[in-house]
């Protein structure tokens, strides 16, 4: 296979264009020197194994792995310091490689991912995730790319518990299973079974509550530094928008309802007002805003639409109801009328037509008391669902001709208000001038004297 080949080796598949990831591509993307991975690659490694081989011994290294006490870091689920080059990233769990292997058609992946490959039992399981060709023989690869992997950056696995440090990811396990601060260990009590992490293990149990000093709830003694730094609500903080001192369990209250620099929304924003500003300014914005004078009219008659519209869904499960007790009393009036001609036939061909008789009349009257409380109970629903419509269509209609009229009046104050910003400009021109008054030529010369003229505002 020529360099030029290899550099440019890729799988193609109508989704995806994958880089072809073989050692020597690899060294290739990273600028390694050919010498160099050339010297590598001739170092002794482990000989090419089958792959029913590679199987079984994989599946002893997880029994083995399962007895084992110890737990080792999964190095797929770390946090890197840099993206990583994707010569170096298994196209397979989309992380850097993990104890890498070489197939017999030069391909890379994961141990473990090749494994899960192989044994997933579907269709093609045996052959290459990248090229379909048969997976015959695998084999480690060489130590300098395992170099290149071990020296990647990565965060600490406990960062969101707080340890801050970035290590080499060959050093995360030492650093877990033996230095990290924040990581997880049994309690040193025996029959606690609780966990503590380990810069708190030379205090001894923790898991006792204990009361917060500040709010006296119950807490449990390793968590008790951070109740009261973060959560404790009797505990005195500053509000992030004016600063004031004030208690955890109150800042949101305060934000929502009392706090002068939080920015809030015109209680007219119901009805399209825009204006946004600290709490501290809008009490003079609601005093010239018509939208605000009216949002409480409008709140009311949402706050009544909803109600209407809520008893309007009350009324129609009673029709459902209703209607489902009609169909059952046709059901039973069906019963009732082939009983009656039951009743009628019997009474024709035997001695006993009077007690047919006053059986027939019994149905009867039980019929018609059921006809007579299905139609009341159905005139009072309709009259019920009638009577709140029209006050429904009347509310509305009320509603639409006061909105009108409010309409016709924010429309007449906007003129005025046009008005006398432009008798206020003309005021401003004229003072100029001279005492508000234009003259040509002079009063004494003859000129004509130009007074400003004050015009009446439209009235409404």
């Amino acid at each position: 296979m020529s360099e030029e080949t290899t550099e440019h080796e890729t799988f193609q598949s109508e989704e995806f264009d994958w880089p072809a990831q073989t050692y020597t591509s690899i060294m290739h993307e990273l600028n390694i020197p050919e010498e160099a991975h050339s010297s590598a690659s001739s170092t002794p490694v482990n000989a090419p194994i089958s792959a029913s081989c590679f199987m079984t011994r994989y599946e002893m290294k997880r029994i083995a792995a399962r007895e084992s006490i110890s737990l080792e870091v999964d190095l797929r689920d770390l946090d890197f310091v840099e993206p990583p080059n994707e010569s170096l990233v298994c196209t397979i769990c989309a992380a850097p490689f993990v104890k890498p292997m070489e197939l017999g058609c030069e391909h890379t992946f994961c141990e473990d991912c090749i494994y899960g490959h192989l044994s997933c039992g579907i269709p093609n399981a045996s052959l290459c995730p990248k090229c379909r060709q048969p997976v015959e023989t695998l084999k480690p690869v060489p130590r300098l790319l395992n170099q290149l992997l071990d020296e990647l950056e990565v965060e600490c696995p406990n960062r969101y518990e707080g340890c801050l440090q970035r290590l080499k990811r060959y050093t995360v396990n030492d650093h877990v299973s033996k230095y990290c601060e924040y990581e997880e260990l049994r309690c040193p009590k025996s029959n606690c079974g609780g966990s503590i992490q380990r810069r708190f293990y030379d205090k001894g149990c923790l898991h006792t509550h204990i009361e917060c000093d500040v709010c006296s709830d119950l807490v449990m003694e390793k968590d008790i530094a951070d109740h009261e730094e973060n959560k404790c609500p009797a505990a005195l903080v500053n509000c992030d928008c004016c600063h004031a001192q004030l208690r955890r369990g109150r800042v949101k209250t305060h934000l929502e309802v009392d706090c002068p620099m939080t920015t809030i929304k015109c209680v007219g924003h119901v009805v399209g007002c825009k204006f946004e500003d600290r709490r501290m300014v809008m009490d003079e914005h609601i005093a010239s805003c018509p939208m605000a004078t009216m949002s409480s009219y409008f709140a009311e008659m949402n706050e009544r639409q909803q109600t209407l519209q809520e008893e309007n869904k009350r009324l129609r499960c009673q029709v459902d109801s209703l209607n489902a007790k009609l169909e059952a009393l046709e059901g039973k009036y069906t019963k009732l009328a082939e009983s009656i001609k039951k009743e009628r036939h019997r009474s024709m061909n035997t001695e006993t037509s009077a007690v047919s008789a006053n059986r027939i009349d019994e149905l009867h009257a039980r019929l018609n008391d059921l006809t007579a409380d299905y139609n009341t109970r159905l005139d009072n629903a309709t009259s019920e669902a009638a009577r709140l419509h029209m006050e429904m269509m009347n509310y509305v209609q009320q509603n639409g001709q006061r909105f009108y009229t409010v309409n016709g009046t924010i429309t007449a104050l906007r003129s005025q208000i046009n008005h006398l910003l432009s008798m206020t400009r003309l005021g401003g021109n004229g003072g100029t001038s001279g005492n508000g008054s234009l003259t040509s030529g002079g009063s004494d010369g003859g000129g004509v004297s130009l007074e400003t003229t004050r015009r009446e505002p439209p009235k409404l």
